[in-house]
């Protein structure tokens, strides 16, 4: 970045959080990336509640998952550890990967964006080929 190239080190990134009322906190912006994907992306209770949503539960999902490859790309701050739990949530978790494929295929599709294809695209492509079936298609198809 062009701290780096500028002073030789990379900048500390800083996040201000706002969300809970009251509370003005302020993190390092991996330790906050971190703190999120434990307390939604990966957690199975906050999963369980999206899954009350339907498509728009899918939809979260997919938007979280986006979320973090753009922090991982602007800040190289998110750490492998985040990308392998959530191949194993969504993808290798046969519950989870159900109900994407059926509440919202396209949800499901946006885990492996083109740019980005690395962790996902091998995990759900062996989930696939097990199973005889494409990462939009529902077991009835």
């Amino acid at each position: 970045m062009a701290s780096k190239n500028l002073g030789g080190k990379a900048s500390r990134i800083y996040w201000g959080d706002n969300n809970a009322s009251g509370d003005l906190s302020v993190r390092d912006v991996k330790e906050d990336i971190e703190l999120s994907a434990r307390a939604r992306l990966i957690n199975p209770r906050w999963i369980k509640e999206l899954k009350n949503h339907g498509f728009k539960g899918a939809e979260s999902v997919s938007s979280r998952v986006n979320n973090l490859y753009k922090w991982s790309a602007l800040t190289q701050k998110v750490d492998k550890w985040v990308f392998d739990e959530v191949v194993a949530t969504y993808i290798h978790t046969e519950e989870n990967l159900s109900w994407l494929r059926h509440e919202n295929p396209y949800a499901l599709e946006e885990l492996t964006p083109a740019a980005f294809r690395g962790p996902f695209q091998r995990a759900l492509a062996g989930r696939c080929r097990r199973s005889g079936r494409g990462p939009g298609r529902s077991p009835g198809d």
